[in-house]
């Protein structure tokens, strides 16, 4: 029978049944079904099996002792005939077996005694395959342990109608009577009954029965594993498959055959590669000279005479022909690749793109790349191109990137008021080459090609002089730059402010040009003080009226000359006095130094409002041991000074100049303050303005002994330091912090 396929055929399909089927149904003919007994663990038979036991609708067990099974009954009692369970063989006690044979598991028997001697194994198949089955093919493996000195027959037979059965002698298989050592020996037994009349949807059964034969003692054991069947079996079948049934031009099609004979041996191949090329191996490959389709057939013979053939189709697609040019560039220029691959027609096309620039960069796949190689150089360019069908070729070029010249130039004058300029050309080639051409633009409209040209101009300005360079390969620079001719000069400027004494004066450079560039600067603030830097600052050590100059320089020697008189202002200092009337306090002002005119802040040291009157009045709500009152004071250039003193209204509170207690300095600016009294104190605490403890109490302080306060991790602010001296007096005093 010849069969022709465009792709490569399945193999002879198999369907693995498990034992707990109602019956082994064959629903197609010329297909194997095998029967196996993977999972059976001889636990006995029911018509709906539970794991490990077998299908009583698919298995019959005649002559035990312990009764017979037919079709559709149960017998799964333990320790009986029927679940004798798992075995490696010797058994010991007669029965129905799961024996492990090599790691696989078969159907079997230990006959002893009444148990099997004989007794009948029958095995239902049914036919589905919707027309009538009047062959069947029939193959089993049979393993014997020939462990014994009694030997056994197991012969095959079979029936229609599970009443005549017709035996097969050939596949009849009898035990040697003098026993080997315990080992399973394999008999592959196979037929094919021919002349049944099957009907759709009717039952045939195989059956094995076994019995004595001859010896004494005890009896061999059997098991049958595998049952194939095939309805309506061809006698030899051709198969074979391909590795690659569509292949690129110069690869290999190897072909693997796996045709079969049902009962001979296939002893004959003969292979037409479709272009006169042959063969006579098993398994051969062959490589086709040419693209195109060809039909590839294998005829089969086997040592019956039986011989079938069939035929496939193998495409050998052609191999494109990779090609591309690419631009020679300069150095950080776009190098162009362009593809010119190609291949024949007939469907294939090229569909993919693979370069590799050769200079370790990541590969593209765009057809027509660009690329900007990092340096000069001959590069290896690859481009591998792949076709629809898988197909490839690749192809590498040489890429050749060239350096650049790099422009510059220098100039010179005669200062600040020169018209003529002499231009000098400093550029690099790149590489061993020349530069072969050069372009100069004036700004003025006036242009040169010679190497070192000198250049008039009429109008004095700042003009933008270009450099166009071009070397022998033809790669270009440009370079610009702005040139000042006749008297461009910088124009000096001060920005700065009055100060207070103490506090650094900042000068900030506001000079300006109109061409070219500032290059240095030169600080005289009036003090004998000087810095070289753009902007400035400088602490004068004295208050007074200074003379500050800058001299600025621009990049071709221009200079220009600024003055400034700054004044720093004298230290202001605050001080009052006070006269108390019961809980009314009259305020006097004395500030000194400074520049008036003089503002004032007052703090009463109460927590009321604050009074901004030179000599103010505040009355007290209550008596207080000490209150804190502080004047803040102000002169015209925002300059200040603070003073606190205590105040007692109403006389209620003598410490007995037990409060006679120095801190300095008032204000602090790093936050840190000494603090000495003429008496013993018990402890010393410090809160801020809103009574939060700052630093834990500073126990026993001698008389005359200097105390550290250190707030210099605190902001800005005032603060209140609270003594108790040894008599149990309180004191406080305000910590101005100003930093």
């Amino acid at each position: 029978m010849k069969q022709v396929f465009k792709l490569p055929p399945l193999l002879l399909c198999i369907l693995m049944f498990s034992t707990s089927i109602a019956q082994q149904v064959i629903t197609a003919v010329n297909t194997q079904y095998i029967t196996a007994f993977n999972g059976f663990t001889g636990n006995g038979l029911q018509p709906t099996p539970a794991p490990g036991e077998l299908s009583s609708n698919t298995w019959s067990v005649t002559g035990m002792s312990d009764g017979d099974l037919l079709f559709g009954g149960t017998m799964n009692t333990p320790n009986t005939d029927f679940t004798r369970g798992i075995n490696n063989g010797g058994a010991g006690a007669g029965g129905l077996y799961a024996f492990n044979i090599n790691g696989d598991t078969a159907m079997g028997v230990q006959p002893i005694a009444a148990d099997f001697t004989p007794g009948d194994f029958v095995f239902k198949i049914q036919n589905t395959t919707g027309s009538t089955v009047t062959s069947l093919y029939v193959s089993y493996e049979l393993w014997i342990n020939n462990d014994q000195g009694r030997s056994n027959l197991l012969a095959f037979s079979h029936s229609n109608d599970n009443l005549i059965y017709s035996p097969v002698a050939s596949l009849n298989d009898t035990s040697d009577i003098l026993a080997d050592i315990l080992f399973w020996q394999l008999n592959n037994k196979k037929t094919i009954l021919s002349g049944l009349n099957i009907p759709n949807n009717g039952f045939y059964y195989l059956k094995w029965t076994g019995n004595d034969v001859a010896g004494a003692g005890l009896r061999d054991e059997f098991a049958i594993d595998d049952i194939t069947v095939i309805a309506n079996p061809l006698p030899i079948t051709a198969r074979f498959g391909i590795v690659r049934d569509s292949v690129c031009l110069g690869q290999q099609s190897c072909f693997t055959d796996s045709s079969f004979s049902l009962l001979g041996n296939i002893n004959s191949w003969a292979w037409r590669f479709g272009d006169g090329g042959t063969s006579a191996q098993q398994n051969p490959c062959y490589t086709y000279p040419s693209a195109g389709t060809y039909n590839v057939t294998v005829v089969v013979k086997d040592d019956l005479a039986n011989k079938d053939s069939i035929t496939y189709i193998v495409v050998v697609n052609p191999l494109p022909v990779a090609a591309f040019s690419a631009t020679t560039e300069c150095l950080w220029a776009s190098t162009v690749f362009t593809d010119t691959s190609s291949v024949n027609g007939g469907g294939n096309a090229i569909a993919i793109w693979d370069w590799d620039f050769g200079d370790n960069s990541p590969h593209s796949n765009v057809q027509n790349p660009t690329h900007v190689y990092p340096s000069i150089g001959v590069y290896a360019a690859t481009l591998c191109v792949g076709t629809n069908k898988n197909c490839t070729a690749c192809v590498t070029i040489s890429v050749t990137v060239n350096p650049n010249p790099i422009a510059a130039f220098s100039y010179s004058s005669n200062g600040c008021a020169s018209t003529i300029i002499n231009f000098q050309d400093t550029s690099q080639a790149g590489g061993n080459i020349n530069i072969i051409s050069r372009a100069w633009d004036f700004g003025d409209g006036n242009t040169s090609a010679q190497q070192n040209p000198s250049h008039t101009y009429l109008v004095p300005g700042t003009y933008t002089v270009s450099l166009i360079v071009v070397n022998a390969f033809g790669c270009s620079d440009t370079v610009s730059q702005q040139v000042p001719v006749g008297g461009v000069l910088p124009v000096a400027q001060i920005a700065t402010a009055d100060t207070c004494y103490g506090a650094p004066m900042v000068f900030i450079d506001q000079s300006t040009i109109a061409a070219g560039s500032i290059v240095a600067w030169q600080w005289d603030f009036g003090d004998g003080n000087t810095a070289f830097t753009q902007n400035a600052q400088n602490i004068y050590a004295f208050s007074n009226q200074y003379n500050v100059r800058l001299i600025v320089t621009s990049n071709v020697g221009c200079l220009d000359t600024a003055y400034q008189v700054v004044v720093v202002a004298p230290a202001i200092q605050a001080n009052y006095s006070s006269s108390i009337n019961g809980l009314t306090v009259n305020f006097t002002s004395n500030i000194t130094g400074g520049i008036p005119a003089y503002s004032y802040d007052w703090d009463f040291g109460d927590a009321s409002p604050h009074s901004f009157l030179q000599n103010p009045s505040h009355i007290y709500n209550a008596p207080n041991p000490a209150y804190i009152a502080c004047l803040i004071s102000y002169d015209s250039l925002g300059c200040s000074d603070t003073i606190c003193t205590q105040v007692f209204p109403n006389g209620t509170i003598d410490f007995n100049d037990e409060s006679k207690i120095t801190v300095f300095p008032m204000p602090s600016y790093s936050g840190v303050f000494n603090v000495k009294s003429e008496y013993q104190l018990e402890l010393i605490t410090i809160k801020n303005i809103v009574g939060q403890k700052i630093i834990e109490p500073i126990f026993k302080t001698t008389k005359g002994q200097l105390q550290i306060v250190d707030l210099s991790t605190q902001p800005s602010g005032i603060y209140i330091l609270q003594a108790i001296t040894v008599n149990g007096a309180t004191i406080k005093m305000k910590l101005i912090v100003q930093k």
